[in-house]
This record gives structure tokens, sequence and C-alpha cells, in this order.
């Protein structure tokens, strides 16, 4: 197994234990309960218990961590709403599922449950940028 791979399954990892605190927004859109049902205990178990390597470390720049002493900074300083932190959350993970995804092989077991997540991010992300896509149409 390569490096990228094992990598990219450790972030997967992370990613499904982030993706999991999702439970707290369910009720608001379809395509949360459908992230919610991919991330139900038996699916991760499906595909983390027997792919992802033990004692694992990822080289990250400080810059990508997403710490609580980041999160507390941007609602007191930059006075972020709840929505605010839900929307940042949706776009870092669709971006980690992403980069992830470009590094699992092909034939690896956890590569169509990294589609269906990502696919569900993207509508996720795109519901989001809609509305400031709007403002940016010109109309005649």
């Amino acid at each position: 197994m390569t490096s990228q791979t094992r990598m990219a399954i450790k972030m997967l990892f992370y990613v499904l234990s982030l993706l999991s605190t999702v439970s707290g927004i369910i009720e608001e859109c379809e395509n949360i309960r459908l992230l919610y049902n991919n991330l139900q205990h038996r699916n991760r178990l499906e595909y983390m218990k027997n792919n992802f390597p033990i004692n694992y470390t990822i080289r990250v720049h400080r810059n990508e961590v997403l710490r609580v002493s980041k999160v507390k900074r941007l609602m007191e300083r930059d006075n972020a709403t709840e929505l605010d932190l839900q929307n940042l959350w949706l776009f870092t993970s669709n971006n980690i599922v992403k980069k992830i995804q470009d590094v699992l092989p092909k034939k690896h077991p956890s590569r169509n449950y990294t589609i269906d997540l990502l696919d569900i991010l993207d509508i996720e992300v795109y519901c989001l940028e809609l509305p400031l896509r709007r403002k940016n149409v010109k109309c005649d």
C-alpha cells in the first residue's frame, strides 16, 4: 500500500468521524438526511474495519486544521453564525472527500462509498452556492 493510499484512508477515517456529527441538522435538509444514513455505524464499520491502518499520521499545513479555537475565534471576532459554521463544515468536508477520492486506488473497497459521500456533499455545496450564483447573474 502506497503512502498516498494510506494517507487517503486515514483522511477518510477522520472525515467519516467528523461527518458523523451531522445529526443536529438532519431535519433541515433531505440531502443531510441521506448523508447521515450513509454515515451510520454499520456503514462506517463496513468500509473502515479492515481498510484503515492503525497508528498512521497525515502531514497537513497549520491552516488546514479546523480547531475548536479557530471556530471560537470565528464566532467571537467575525460574528460567525451557526449557519456559517455549518457551511464551512460542508465546504471543508467536500474538499477532504475529493482529495481522498483522488488518491484512492480504483479498486479500493472504500471507493464507491466515497463516491456516494461526494455526490451528497456536492449537492449540498451547490445548494449553498446557488443564491450567490443568482446574485451574480445579470438579467436584461
